[in-house]
């Protein structure tokens, strides 16, 4: 029975049937929610609301109902298929029949157990309800290609990222960062679906998630145990750890003939070509900081050099470099033009150290010197973007150490880039702390007015659940449209067959990767 079908009930407060008792001998009994003579529209919209304890428990099983039927619905139409082909191969049915019974078919007979267990939509609001509630449900089962012959080739990388946007935020994904579908492809359906969900809410929702992801990310980088609270106190243990394998390393390194170490000679030289090629096009100029870095440049070409000293150097020269390549002072290019200088310097003492270490033989402790100074530079990174108030590590520092120029990596990349890419969703603001988005005041004047408005239209207290269920709708639109179908659907994929993968399984995730 369509929409067009359904009995037109005229009981709504403006509709009370009026009974002359001169006409009518045997008035017959009123309807349950027509509204007595001279009752106020609130008084009636009151008695519909306390009526509403008596309607959830159909409403309940109505939405049960939507569920189970939006999962078994793919399962069922397959298997309707299997057993209309048995019954052909076995002469049940003709071969060339174009109808087939409903009877004896899995989805018939499992409907009518869902009949004697479960409540049927029988008017319009409510088969609305069940179509709502099974696109929802749809769109979180598992998304499943079906195999043909139409399989992806061999090699087939899939759809081209159109943008490096894209490509960026698939890369994300894999982390489990989030963003408000409209932030990505912009259309009618995203912004819209957005409005409904409350876009101030999706986008502190947004934030909340992916601030635990930025967090994961950098413990993961620390080697800090996901629900391990981090305090300054960490950095120094972390730094403390790792430099021991110093000390090992300087009792062991001996010399560095750095004169016979082509590389280390040619990554010195690079730091200083600049200042020559300055010095001699405009001669007494110090643009740039050129004298300071050729200064530098010629303090490392040294034929020989003890470990010891080597590494001592290189801290020193990582300090200095730090100080000129602070924000204070990266808007400055003669102080970044030799803060870069010392950096490199730097990185130049310590791989010469550890091509030392391989010659000799030592190569574990080579590797074991390297992972000790990446560690050490990534808890200075992570440190300058804490927030040691919160816990929380503070995603824009990242990106603004990347922007600096600072040799990011690993998870610390990940955040970087993706922050960069979505300023507005990388975290919590500061890494300061944040409660989840609830119910606000709108939501409750919107259920008070659509409460009203759906009793009256629907004529019971069916439609003024349906109105009065609006701040549940919008908190449950802000979760679908961050959920992880959601999510992953508004990322190019290679097709497994002809009917791309991500429209298996519900219809949002689908509308939205259009």
């Amino acid at each position: 029975m369509g929409w067009k079908d359904d009995p037109v009930v005229e009981n709504s407060w403006r509709d009370d049937p009026v009974i002359d008792s001169a006409t009518t001998a045997a008035p017959a009994a009123a309807p349950a929610s027509a509204q007595p003579a001279g009752a106020s529209p609130a008084s009636w919209l009151m008695r519909e609301i306390r009526g509403l304890p008596q309607a959830m428990p159909r409403a309940a099983g109505l939405a049960a109902r939507s569920v189970v039927d939006a999962a078994i619905g793919i399962p069922g139409m397959m298997a309707d298929a299997a057993t209309d082909l048995g019954n052909r191969m076995t002469g049940k049915t003709p071969w060339n029949a174009l109808t087939v019974p409903s009877a004896g078919m899995p989805s018939y007979e499992t409907g009518k157990l869902l009949d004697r267990a479960l409540p049927k939509p029988e008017t319009g609001v409510e088969r609305a309800t069940s179509f709502v509630t099974g696109a929802l449900t749809g769109a979180k089962l598992p998304q499943m290609a079906a195999p043909s012959k139409y399989a992806t080739p061999e090699g087939f990388k899939g759809y081209a990222m159109k943008t490096a946007t894209e490509d960026t935020f698939a890369k994300a994904r894999e982390a489990g960062y989030v963003i408000p579908p409209s932030a990505l492809k912009p259309n009618a359906l995203t912004i819209n679906s957005e409005s409904m969900a409350g876009k101030a809410a999706i986008k502190q929702s947004a934030q909340i998630k992916n601030q635990e992801v930025t967090d994961r990310l950098i413990k993961k980088g620390l080697g800090i145990g996901k629900n391990e609270t981090v305090t300054p106190v960490k950095f120094k243990e972390i730094r403390q750890t790792a430099g021991k394998v110093y000390g090992e390393v300087e009792k062991i390194g001996g010399n560095v003939f750095a004169g016979k170490d082509n590389q280390y000679i040619d990554d010195i030289v690079a730091l200083g070509k600049g200042a020559d090629e300055l010095a001699a096009e405009f001669p007494g100029a110090n643009v740039g900081k050129s004298k300071e870095v050729q200064e530098l440049a010629d303090s490392l070409l040294q034929e020989k050099f003890t470990t010891k000293a080597a590494i001592e150097y290189a801290k020193e020269l990582r300090k200095q470099a730090s100080g000129n390549l602070s924000f204070a002072n990266i808007q400055d290019p003669a102080k970044r033009a030799l803060g870069y200088a010392q950096r490199d310097g730097s990185a130049a003492l310590e791989e010469s150290v550890m091509r030392n270490l391989s010659s000799q033989g030592r190569g574990d402790l080579a590797k074991k010197f390297n992972d000790a100074r990446v560690m050490i530079a990534k808890s200075h990174s992570a440190e300058a973007a804490f927030n040691e108030s919160t816990g929380h590590f503070i995603a824009e520092g990242f990106s603004s150490q990347l922007k600096r120029g600072k040799p990011l990596s690993g998870e610390f990349r990940q955040v970087a880039n993706f922050n960069s890419a979505f300023r507005q969703f990388g975290g919590a603001p500061g890494g300061g702390a944040m409660t989840s988005p609830g119910v606000s005041a709108l939501d409750y004047a919107m259920a008070l007015g659509g409460g009203a408005a759906g009793a009256a239209v629907a004529g019971g207290p069916v439609g003024a659940a349906a109105a009065l269920a609006i701040p549940a709708a919008r908190m449950t639109a802000r979760y679908g449209l961050l959920s992880n179908p959601v999510q992953n659907s508004l990322i190019p994929r290679p097709a497994a067959g002809p009917i791309r993968p991500e429209l298996f399984g519900g219809g949002l995730g689908g509308l939205l990767a259009q």
